[in-house]
């Protein structure tokens, strides 16, 4: 059965990558699932925001994310702690955190990312999960394939001037951040 056809799981797990660009470039948001039984991680939204959206209205989408997929965690690129300060927020979480490291998924929903010294961590893990056969992108979310078909990398650093749609590939990494290969390479 093609897998893209199979209904989305409620009792699964969740895993959205966020990398809210409100400057120079797009906001993206990438949500995944696991289909543990496939061993596989599958897109099931993917968008880019090309007009540098308000962070609130992010927010929002963001939350009717969760209350859809109540099983969500989100993982961002901590770049921009105004957005995450307002999304812990609405999330009611504690937004007085001193560094990424100190928010944990066990009492969490947002997880902030250190992009400047986890990205080169986390192109090697999406390059394990891609190389691997697990990654399921359906055909609609054309900018997530193509920043996959296109990234240029060199030494797990991303050469984002050699590839498209940077934004939706970095927000992959992010929700793929959520998921954990076994050493026999199953979904943890």
């Amino acid at each position: 059965m093609k897998l893209s056809l199979l209904a989305i799981n409620p009792y699964t797990l969740y895993s959205c990558g966020v990398d809210p660009a409100f400057g120079s470039s797009s906001t993206a948001i990438v949500l995944t699932e696991i289909l543990k039984e496939e061993h596989k991680i599958r897109v099931i939204y993917a968008k880019e925001y090309d007009t540098h959206p308000n962070p609130a209205f992010i927010g929002e989408r963001l939350y009717d994310i969760y209350v859809k997929y109540r099983n969500t965690w989100f993982y961002i690129d901590d770049a921009n702690r105004g957005f995450i300060t307002e999304l812990k927020t609405k999330f009611n979480e504690d937004s007085h955190y001193k560094k990424a490291e100190d928010v944990g998924p066990d009492n969490n929903r947002v997880l902030p990312f250190n992009f400047t010294t986890d990205h080169k961590n986390m192109l090697s893990h999406l390059h394990l999960i891609v190389n691997k056969g697990m990654l399921c992108v359906p055909e609609k979310y054309d900018r997530v394939i193509i920043s996959l078909h296109t990234a240029t990398a060199e030494e797990y650093k991303l050469i984002k001037k050699d590839s498209s749609y940077n934004d939706s590939l970095d927000a992959l990494r992010l929700a793929c951040k959520g998921f954990q290969i076994s050493s026999s390479y199953g979904l943890g």
